[in-house]
């Protein structure tokens, strides 16, 4: 038997979406970082982003520092 008719995944939407929530969200912590509010509030939405899923990390760090580095040469 064979596996002709076993629909294959599609992981690109999902990555896609995990992305720009990732940018999303690591734009509301650089907004964080550059109103002054206590660092505790951005660790805390950091932690949050790491808990939902191991994937995130990855693409969290790069948008990060993506945006920092704009920040940096912006500012």
């Amino acid at each position: 038997m064979s596996d002709d008719n076993i629909p294959l995944k599609k992981p690109f939407k999902k990555d896609f979406r995990f992305s720009l929530f990732i940018l999303i969200f690591a734009l509301m912590i650089l907004l964080l970082f550059c109103a002054k509010i206590e660092l505790f509030t951005s660790i805390f939405f950091f932690l949050l982003l790491i808990l939902i899923d191991e994937f995130v990390i990855e693409l969290l760090f790069l948008a990060i520092i993506a945006l920092f580095i704009l920040f940096f040469i912006m500012g």
